[in-house]
């Protein structure tokens, strides 16, 4: 007895759906905008003592993503001069209200922010 295989290709169907170019993205946005922010900062962030005394001056870089719904999250201090400052500066953006969310089309989405802080030793 002979035995035939037969080889039957099933059609593979894709459906391609159409990629639209973003039109219109914003950014993510402390509610008021980058002076309201830096307002929220300075009235809740508590200067360690050890900071104050050891009179730095420098940068301090956040990074953290802002996500659709306004809550911060992934809060990470990617630059700093120490002296316990980082812990305080987290703890002020773990405290902030939310966030306006990034929008592309108009869809909120998830995103990632970096935040320069300068530090300015006064005399």
């Amino acid at each position: 007895m002979i035995s035939i295989v037969a080889l039957i290709l099933i059609p593979f169907f894709s459906y391609v759906k159409q990629i639209e170019i973003a039109k219109e993205t914003t950014r993510a946005q402390f509610p008021g905008g980058n002076t309201e922010m830096l307002k929220f900062i300075g009235q809740n962030l508590k200067v360690p003592k050890e900071f104050q005394d050891a009179g730095i001056s420098g940068k301090i870089v956040v990074s953290f993503r802002v996500k659709k719904e306004g809550t911060l999250d992934n809060i990470e201090i990617l630059k700093s001069p120490g002296f316990g400052i980082d812990e305080e500066i987290i703890k002020v953006f773990k405290s902030m209200p939310k966030w306006i969310p990034a929008k592309i089309n108009g869809v909120a989405i998830d995103s990632f922010e970096k935040i320069p802080i300068a530090c300015l030793k006064l005399e």
